[in-house]
C-alpha cells in the first residue's frame, strides 16, 4: 500500500511521544496520518476507517483495552497495534522513542498492498 492511501491513527496520552511518532511517519511519507490524545477521541472518529492504530496503553491499560474493544466492535478488520508508554526517564524516554518508531516502521513494512477496513 503507498503511503500516501495508508490511513493511519496515532493514540498516545505522551504530546512529545505522539508528536515524535507524527513526525517520524510524516517524514517517511505518510501523509495520512491522525493523532488522538487518548482512546475517546480515537474511536469517536472511527468512521474515518482508519487501515491501522497504534494505540499506546501504559498505567492507564484499562482504558486502552476499552478502546481496542470498541474498535474491534466497530470493525474487527482495523489492525491494532499496541504500543508501551514511556517510562519516564529521560535517557529512557529518547531510547523508548527510537524503539517505538522502529517497531511502527517494522510493522508498517508488513501491510498488505490492500486496503483492509471495510
Amino acid at each position: 500500500m503507498t503511503t500516501d492511501k495508508l490511513k493511519i491513527f496515532l493514540v498516545d496520552s505522551n504530546k512529545a511521544s505522539l508528536e515524535n511518532q507524527f513526525g517520524h511517519l510524516a517524514q517517511s511519507g505518510y501523509n495520512n496520518v491522525y493523532k488522538f490524545d487518548n482512546g475517546r477521541q480515537c474511536t469517536d472518529k472511527l468512521t474515518e476507517r482508519p487501515d491501522i492504530i497504534f494505540l499506546t496503553y501504559g498505567q492507564s491499560a484499562g482504558m486502552a483495552l476499552e478502546a481496542l474493544h470498541q474498535i474491534k466492535a466497530f470493525n474487527p478488520g482495523i489492525q491494532v497495534v499496541l504500543l508501551p508508554a514511556t517510562a519516564g526517564k529521560k535517557g529512557a524516554s529518547e531510547q523508548h522513542n527510537q524503539y517505538v518508531t522502529s517497531y511502527i516502521d517494522h510493522i508498517l513494512s508488513r501491510l498488505p498492498q490492500t486496503r483492509n477496513a471495510a
